[in-house]
């Protein structure tokens, strides 16, 4: 008699249980080793997918669906990164902030981004993972304006927004009937729960591993920026720009010599913003031309006056210079600065002269004393750094 024992059919795991089996063991991992993403996967549940509409892994932001084929494919570190790489971009709440933009640049600069998070984080990349370090530790946002819409890269995971959501989709020969089918997109009011759940998600995994004694430095630095985006402030100030950039209708009368009838006339209207920038020395000279340029841009597409201002702990005697809609802003050539700061004086200059603005903004570190209370018009703190200002809208620049 064979000592050979044969494997009973029963015994043998099916793709599917394998790839579960693999999944759940990188998990357990990733929990070990990093933990910050390892909270952030358990979130995603696990479900196989039909391989005629997902040939690797893919997220809706409620369920990880993955290929069971391509899963057994992958060494152990693979597995974890796509299970990393898929939570943060549900973590980013990536699958909300394309609005407009071109779905494949869109979705090669997610993946730009998220790689970049998880090779900060410590994890080995997969070879034909999209990475580049010139673009690390900037925004998905960011990075789509620096790559080209043909971009000849290729994403390591399936984007079910590229993929035809049709239902007749057939699926593969021979595929296994339990398998998913590509999900339903997300509704508009469900999306909007998804990001605040994800939100949250951060937050508590950010919270359970800073109070672990065994989160290294860069691990915490990556959480600090993570749960304090860079926020594309032109993005952010674009539309305060374009709501005051408005042509409207005036049914003044007009001369006589035009006639009697009262008709509509194309009447505009210049608003008033006011910028101030921070000179006491924490900004490079070279951070205050950018974002002079990036205002400047805005401006001259809205239509908008500009009044700029130059501060320390007092306002700069060179200023303030005006620039309408139509004249480019320029620095001065020389700003005097480099003390302490100060933000009550462009407040005190405002009241003292009863000024009308539309807007301020104000271009600083953030450390120094504010006005004790708010104005009435809107202010918007650009601040290079993570001080957070008592009132007012503010953009961390990182």
């Amino acid at each position: 008699m064979s000592d050979l024992v044969t494997q009973s059919p029963a015994n043998v795991l099916s793709p599917t249980e394998t790839a579960l089996q693999r999944l759940t063991s990188a998990r357990t991992r990733l929990i070990m080793e990093f933990p910050f993403l390892g909270v952030l996967a358990m979130k995603l549940p696990l479900k196989a997918a039909d391989p005629s509409w997902c040939a690797t892994v893919a997220t809706d932001a409620r369920a990880l669906y993955f290929s069971s084929a391509w899963i057994i494919s992958l060494k152990e570190y693979e597995v974890r990164f796509a299970i990393a790489h898929e939570a943060m971009h549900c973590a980013l709440a990536h699958f909300v902030r394309r609005k407009d933009r071109n779905k494949h640049r869109w979705n090669i600069a997610c993946d730009f981004a998220v790689n970049s998070v998880l090779t900060e984080a410590g994890m080995a990349r997969p070879v034909e993972a999209l990475f580049d370090r010139k673009l690390s530790k900037l925004t998905a946002e960011e990075i789509y304006q620096l790559i080209e819409n043909d971009h000849n890269g290729s994403t390591l995971d399936t984007h079910l927004d590229e993929v035809s959501n049709n239902n007749d989709i057939e699926r593969a020969e021979n595929s296994d009937p339990e398998l998913s089918a590509m999900p339903e997109m997300p509704s508009f009011q469900m999306t909007e729960s998804l990001v605040r759940q994800w939100r949250q998600r951060l937050a508590a995994a950010a919270q359970h591993t800073l109070r672990t004694s065994y989160a290294s430095e860069s691990t915490k630095r990556l959480i600090n920026r993570l749960m304090r985006p860079k926020i594309s402030w032109r993005e952010l100030l674009s539309p305060y720009f374009m709501s005051m950039a408005f042509n409207d209708y005036s049914y003044d009368r007009v001369s006589r010599r035009e006639g009697d009838a009262i008709l509509p006339r194309l009447r505009s209207r210049s608003s008033n913003v006011h910028v101030v920038l921070d000179t006491s020395g924490s900004i490079k000279n070279s951070e205050l031309t950018d974002f002079v340029t990036e205002i400047n841009s805005m401006k001259s597409i809205a239509g908008i006056d500009v009044t700029l201002h130059a501060c320390d702990m007092s306002l700069s005697k060179q200023g303030p210079l005006h620039y309408p809609s139509w004249q480019a802003m320029k620095l001065p050539e020389y700003l005097p600065g480099g003390g302490g700061t100060d933000f009550r004086p462009i407040f005190d200059l405002i009241y003292k002269n009863d000024i009308r603005l539309d807007l301020l903004i104000y271009f600083t570190d953030g450390a120094g004393p504010f006005p004790a209370q708010m104005p009435e018009f809107p202010v918007i703190w650009v601040i290079k750094g993570y001080r957070k200002p008592p009132w007012g809208i503010h953009v961390t620049l990182g």
